[in-house]
């Protein structure tokens, strides 16, 4: 589900908590080290659905993941706004080839991998592990 979050609203905030589980607690993310957010990544091709969004972006376009308890939050800001897309584990799909790609309901990003990716990567398995429901720790 997407949501306009420039200035997020209590119902959107309760929304995505429903889908993907309240943000990580202080404790929790140092019990992993840290791991709990992306380095901004370039994105380089969006589904449809984002173009609305997307069209008014005149240079780069950055993103960047947040792992929650049942899912990951994806973050895109163009200029003043910000929108967030919220996926649960069961509708996510990652693929890597030339470009890292998360899918999830007919929906898509991809994103350039360059040097941001290299650090990603292990954020990305965290993810990838989360997903499967293994420990984190």
């Amino acid at each position: 589900m997407i949501f306009d979050n420039t200035v997020p609203t209590p119902d959107s905030i309760r929304t995505m908590n429903q889908l993907v589980g309240p943000p990580i607690t202080f404790w929790e993310a140092i019990r992993r080290k840290g791991r709990i957010g992306s380095q901004r990544m370039i994105l380089e091709e969006a589904s449809l659905q984002f173009s609305q969004f997307l069209k008014q972006a005149t240079g780069t376009i950055y993103a960047n993941l947040e792992l929650r308890p049942k899912g990951i939050l994806v973050h895109i800001s163009v200029r003043q706004s910000r929108i967030t897309w919220a996926i649960p584990f069961h509708l996510l799909s990652i693929f890597q080839s030339n470009l890292f790609s998360i899918h999830a309901g007919g929906q898509h990003l991809k994103f350039r991998k360059d040097k941001a990716w290299q650090k990603n990567q292990l954020f990305v398995k965290q993810i990838m592990l989360a997903k499967n429901g293994e420990n984190l720790a």
